[in-house]
């Protein structure tokens, strides 16, 4: 075998092929080594590493003295330079990004450690940002001017709707304007001849009598328009227009164009889902332990496994259904990207106060990287240095610290996902050797 890889090794050497036979057997390994120090000598893989000496271990694993002592190529020290401190895991955040509200601290505390209160619940809308619209009256749907998932404003024509009351009404509002009109012209002439000596008081109680009787039709017919919410405009052609009663998205829509109007029938929803309700179904013998309210809550569902999405539980209903013996507890949970919709089952669980203390953090300041929890410890000035540590049971938006802190440290909470990004550029083939 070495014999064979001396032959293809001199094969791609100038000096031309070497033929089996002219090289002795005794000397085969010699040959080999001949061949490949003359003619080929071996590639070696280029260490990334090499122009910085061996490669260092993790930042996590250093003191963070060490880490501040370090020097790099660029003769200073290493945090210091901005090529090089994410190599000792080091970031700068100017002041600004703080009082801006980009980024926020926070310092380890110790909190009592939350034990879930498991409960099976369904999202729905929080009624009081949703209105369910149904047509004052009955008619035939003539066009249809959103699509669901729109963005409307209050006063936004929706539907219309070809409605014989609606043309009804339009017509005994205009005639009504016309009867009070022609009402006061003539009370008007009865006063003028009153005051003339021509005619008697009786003609002048009866002109009386005929305007207010035609104000008080004229109220009706308001009223009835009203009622149908027809504005100056609408019904004039028997066209009813239903209109959005508040700002937000359209959440469902149920007309098309031809078929009936129905004023039992809810035609569409309207509303602002950045805030869901979950409904669930407490039994009167865990009733004790959600007193008093507020508390935090965790909201699981099927369509997001592995998310969590916090909530706080305020309402607690004052009944108690008596054939299942449970009550009917509401949690309060934001939706801002609308992952959660109205009719998902789901699994809540509120956190109750336990009798232990733990050493907590907010969620946002605990990161990742390769499987190794860290944090973002403020060491002097605008610099902030990741820092191992070992996490333990987490709750709400807390994490259980059980190593690498001693609850005095100043910690980025809030934006610490920016500093991650800034430190670990290495991965992305920043640093100082580009």
């Amino acid at each position: 075998m070495l014999l064979l890889a001396a032959l293809l090794l001199a094969a791609g050497c100038d000096r031309g092929p070497v033929k089996a036979d002219k090289v002795p057997a005794a000397a085969a390994a010699d040959t080999t080594a001949a061949v490949v120090d003359d003619c080929c000598p071996p590639v070696v893989a280029a260490d990334p590493h090499e122009e910085h000496g061996e490669a260092e271990a993790s930042d996590l694993d250093q003191p963070v003295a060490a880490l501040f002592e370090a020097s790099c190529e660029h003769d200073m020290k290493t945090f210091a330079c901005d090529e090089c401190r994410y190599e000792v895991g080091v970031t700068k955040a100017a002041a600004d990004l703080f009082t801006g509200g980009l980024l926020h601290t926070a310092q380890p505390m110790r909190e009592p450690v939350r034990v879930p209160l498991a409960l099976t619940g369904e999202v729905r809308f929080d009624e009081r940002r949703v209105a369910h619209l149904s047509p004052p009256a009955e008619g035939l749907v003539r066009r249809v001017l959103v699509a669901v998932g729109d963005r409307v404003r209050r006063g936004d024509v929706l539907v219309e709707i070809d409605s014989g009351d609606a043309s009804e009404a339009a017509a005994a509002l205009r005639e009504a304007q016309a009867r009070l009109a022609v009402a006061e012209q003539a009370h008007t002439r009865a006063g003028s001849l009153r005051e003339q000596g021509i005619n008697a008081t009786k003609d002048m109680d009866l002109a009386t009598q005929e305007l207010e009787s035609a104000r008080i039709r004229l109220e009706e017919a308001r009223a009835r328009a009203t009622r149908l919410g027809l504005g100056d405009r609408d019904g004039a052609n028997g066209v009813l227009r239903l209109r959005a009663s508040v700002d937000g998205t359209v959440l469902s829509l149920h007309a098309v164009g031809g078929e009936p109007a129905h004023t039992e029938e809810v035609m569409a929803t309207v509303g602002d889902i950045a805030t869901v309700w979950v409904w669930a179904d407490l039994y009167e013998r865990d009733l004790a332990k959600l007193l008093p309210a507020p508390l935090p809550a965790e909201v699981l569902v099927r369509a997001w496994p592995g998310q969590t999405f916090a909530g706080t539980v305020d309402f607690i209903s004052p009944s108690i259904d008596e054939t299942s013996r449970t009550v009917k507890l509401r949690v309060s949970v934001p939706n801002p990207d609308g992952r959660l919709l109205a009719g998902m089952f789901a699994t809540v669980h509120v956190l109750l106060p336990g009798d232990e203390n733990a050493l907590v953090l907010p969620r946002d300041a605990v990161l990742e990287d390769e499987g190794r929890s860290f944090v973002f410890l403020h060491h002097h000035d605008a610099f902030y240095v990741r820092r191992p540590v070992t996490t333990g049971r987490a709750w709400g938006d807390r994490v259980e610290i059980t190593g690498g802190l001693t609850g005095d440290e100043t910690i980025v909470a809030e934006g610490a996902f920016l500093l991650k990004s800034d430190v670990l550029r290495s991965k992305m083939g920043a640093g100082c050797a580009d």
